[in-house]
């Protein structure tokens, strides 16, 4: 059957499961009418076809100016759909109804030996998150699980999706929170399968977040968001990391064994972890499916850190990869909203330009007044931040009529200590102050003065940098080896505290890390309104000059192009509504719909 053939039995499904006819294109004539009242086979099925042609250029012009981002059956393997659809029909039978979804997942993946047992608290730290899943320790717990764990080798995924699941979607009768629910999934997913199965479960929980929305079970099932962070080594690092874990594992226990504490406190040993072969074998599994683990960036925010490094260099690219993007974090439509205000950043960048002009105009055009508020900072202000220095905060009130008769200068104040450095804020206070007293009657006759307040606080870290502790650091390594009398150890306790400066530049220099984000098109909600806001600018210019051309055609021969450029300039600015889709389809993610509407009209 061809496409065409395939598209048109989908459009009578669909029109005829909804009762209405198939509807044509506003404004669209049949390009053939009968000369008679009787028509003829060819041209009842021209018609069909015309009508069916103007439904699919209706449908497809919904969402303008971009496409929704659907789910994609081609995406995704049939063996991958089979086993999720098992897996999800196993769950249902078992809870039914009584889950709740978590809002966020992070997906964290990497090599064997790659940190993610140790970078799991910080990126719970850095999402404000309190529950973690190990994959390797939820399969730890399934019978069929240990013989494969012992030879290294990968999980069927029919098994590990009916764990995840479990672990995932927690009964609804536990109570928990929605941030609650939010979690790191550690070491998956890991095959083609399982990141199909990722990809399915994103669509499953769209589809019940849609459907639940406005019942009492939408607290159930909030908006999910997926992020995936994968860490990499290279195989050599894998391999040594894999090993050194081992022996840090033995040691541990024995010292645990020694002082006779219980059998908890004792560290799982691997046996992958012992020999050189299972540890490069394990590597080499990972690698035979990374270019799999790759195609998660098609779907979901992916962050690849570079964790050859140092744990604290590994730490600090995962804080700042995983830092608040309200464009990543927020739906479309509340993105949209609160998008029109500005950052902090760009206010900051343009209050530092404009003090600068405030600066320099108060020394052009303001002289006097300036000077008596310099010489205010100098003789009461600053004695007072001099007072606050190692506390960093002072405060200065003051009932200055400099202040009460021009209020300006207290702009002035808080411009030159702002380019000083200081934080400055500023109240002013009305208060009745008494100025008679009536001993006959005992009345006290007061008037209403104004106060003003100023509070400054300011950096104190610096009282003992950094050089000042590394020379006390120093001094201590000087001081101890004179005293266990080692031969020429003054000179080797300095030698050691310099090398320990510098080492953290070296360690820098030799190689850049690679960190890198991918945000797939579909979810950069900048990159969608940047391109609604130039859709609409180009609109908005095809729309003035089309009006100009008409306006033109209209006065021709009366008044010549005057009326035109005249025309022109009369075009409101606002001539588009923007409202959403109300395509009647509960799946249905499409942007901002754009509806054109003439400056007449």
């Amino acid at each position: 059957m061809s496409i065409r053939g395939v598209l048109d039995g989908l459009l009578q499904k669909q029109a005829a499961a909804s009762g209405q006819q198939l509807p044509r294109m506003v404004g669209q004539q049949d390009m053939i009418q009968p000369a008679t009242g009787s028509t003829t086979l060819g041209q009842q099925q021209l018609r069909q076809e015309q009508q069916q042609a103007a439904a699919v250029a209706q449908a497809q012009q919904l969402c303008a100016p971009f496409p929704a981002h659907q789910p994609d059956s081609a995406q995704v393997r049939m063996e991958s759909q089979l086993i999720f659809d098992s897996c999800w029909r196993r769950f249902k039978e078992k809870h039914s109804m009584d889950f709740a979804a978590p809002r966020e997942i992070i997906w964290l993946n990497g090599a064997p030996g790659s940190g993610k047992g140790v970078s799991t608290p910080l990126i719970l730290k850095a999402r404000g998150m309190t529950r973690s899943v190990c994959v390797s320790s939820l399969l730890s717990s399934a019978r069929e699980a240990r013989g494969y764990i012992d030879a290294g080798e990968m999980m069927p995924d029919h098994v590990v999706g009916d764990l995840l699941l479990e672990a995932l979607l927690l009964p609804a009768s536990m109570g928990h929170s929605a941030t609650e629910l939010n979690l790191v999934v550690d070491g998956f997913p890991r095959t083609a399968v399982q990141v199909d199965f990722v990809k399915l479960l994103m669509d499953k929980l769209r589809y019940l977040h849609t459907k639940y929305m406005d019942t009492p079970l939408a607290a159930r099932f909030p908006r999910p968001t997926f992020k995936v962070v994968m860490l990499y080594v290279d195989e050599d690092t894998s391999i040594n990391r894999q090993l050194q874990r081992a022996v840090a594992a033995q040691a541990h226990n024995k010292r645990v064994v020694d002082a006779g504490l219980g059998e908890q406190q004792l560290h799982e040993e691997r046996s992958t972890d012992v020999l050189p072969e299972k540890a490069r074998k394990r590597y080499q599994i990972f690698r035979q499916h990374y270019s799999a683990i790759l195609r998660l960036k098609q779907f979901f925010p992916f962050h690849l850190i570079d964790a050859c490094g140092s744990p604290a260099d590994t730490q600090e690219q995962i804080r700042q990869e995983l830092r608040y993007q309200s464009s990543l974090d927020l739906s479309e439509e509340a993105y949209s909203a609160i998008r029109h205000l500005p950052l902090a950043k760009d206010l900051q960048q343009t209050a530092r330009q404009q003090l600068v002009s405030r600066l320099e105009g108060y020394c052009t055009h303001q002289r006097p007044l300036f000077g008596r508020v310099l010489s205010l900072l100098g003789e009461q202000v600053v004695p007072q931040l001099q007072q606050g220095a190692l506390s960093g905060a002072a405060e200065w009130v003051s009932n200055e009529e400099l202040f009460t008769k021009h209020p300006g200068c207290v702009d002035m104040m808080l411009d030159v200590l702002c380019d000083r450095g200081f934080q400055a804020h500023y109240v002013r206070e009305v208060m009745p102050v008494p100025v008679r007293f009536d001993a006959a009657s005992g009345q006290i006759q007061t008037k209403l003065q104004a106060m003003h307040r100023f509070k400054f606080s300011f950096d104190a870290s610096g009282v003992r940098d950094a050089n000042a502790l590394k020379a006390l650091e120093i001094a201590a390594r000087i001081t101890e080896a004179a005293r266990n009398g080692t031969a020429g150890g003054a000179a080797s306790a300095y030698a050691d505290a310099m090398a320990g400066s510098s080492s953290g530049m070296r360690s820098q220099a030799a190689a850049s890390p690679i960190t890198e984000s991918f945000i797939p098109e579909h979810l950069d909600l900048e990159a969608k309104m940047r391109a609604q806001d130039n859709s609409l600018r180009l609109k908005r210019v095809a729309l003035a000059q089309q009006l100009q051309q008409q306006q033109q055609h209209a006065c021709e021969g009366e008044c010549g192009s005057s009326c035109g450029s005249a025309a022109a300039s009369d075009v409101d600015e606002e001539v588009y509504t923007i409202h959403r889709c109300l395509r009647p389809d509960v799946n249905c993610g499409h942007a901002q719909e754009l509806e054109v509407v003439s400056a007449s009209g």
